[in-house]
């Protein structure tokens, strides 16, 4: 196996659409300054991964993130039984915020509220 450069990303634009729908996705605002200096580190992330995809994995086995084996270095899972539920204020006791009944949150999704 040889390492290679990460490869940059040939087309400028597509840094600064990828820049801005995650700035978006997280609510930053973000300067031009920040943009070039993003744009270039997601095009050096994305080449490291385009380099894995490159490589000869023949004879490696597939792996999964599923279940672990209970073991020490894991600890142990409980049995997945069915059990009664929290009470409702047992589960918002600890709230930020609440309206008697429920959670209450910031909107997250669908822009400004």
């Amino acid at each position: 196996m040889t390492a290679r450069a990460p490869m940059s990303n040939p087309d400028p634009s597509a840094e600064r659409e990828l820049v801005h729908k995650t700035a978006a996705l997280a609510r930053l605002s973000i300067g031009a300054a920040e943009e070039a200096r993003l744009g270039a580190q997601f095009a050096r992330i994305l080449g490291a991964f385009h380099s894995l995809s490159e490589l000869n994995v023949e004879g490696v086995p597939e792996t999964t993130g599923g279940p672990r084996p209970a073991s020490a270095a894991f600890g142990r899972l409980r049995a997945d039984e069915p059990r009664a539920s929290l009470e409702r204020a047992a589960a918002l006791v600890n709230a930020p915020q609440q309206d008697g009944e429920f959670y209450v949150v910031p909107k997250t999704v669908g822009g400004p509220s």
